[in-house]
């Protein structure tokens, strides 16, 4: 959780306020958009598989004695990740995105955080 602010503080300045005025320019920026993406999508990923492998005995244990099916238990996981997803790509998106300077508009910023949300969610998710 606290890695995620740093490297928001490690992507952004290596961009810092770069204006997008060139092809070569605006590829930085979509390059950028990418490697953090997939930067945190896989960081995610990979925390959450060893979880996933040390809890799968128990989930078939449970699963066999009829305590709970597939359906609550992956709901169970949903509900756990989703404060946690939402409070990281915060901190991360909000010191990257004003760093670099994409836009100024509101509307932009929440629609970059959600785009954010999404992949990192499904990353973690592919994971569990």
């Amino acid at each position: 959780m606290f890695l995620f602010p740093r490297f928001g503080v490690i992507f952004g300045p290596t961009f810092y306020q770069l204006e997008a005025d060139s092809v070569k320019r605006i590829n930085s920026h979509i390059g950028l958009i990418y490697n953090s993406m997939d930067f945190i999508g896989v960081i995610n990923l990979m925390a959450v598989l060893e979880v996933t492998c040390a809890e799968r005995a128990v989930f078939y244990r449970e699963h066999m004695s009829n305590y709970y099916g597939p359906l609550s238990y992956s709901l169970s996981l949903w509900f756990a990740e989703v404060p946690y997803l939402i409070f990281v790509i915060v901190l991360f998106v909000t010191i990257e995105y004003w760093l670099v300077g994409w836009s100024y508009n509101g509307g932009d910023f929440l629609f970059f955080m959600f785009v954010f949300y999404l992949y990192t969610s499904a990353s973690t998710y592919v994971g569990q």
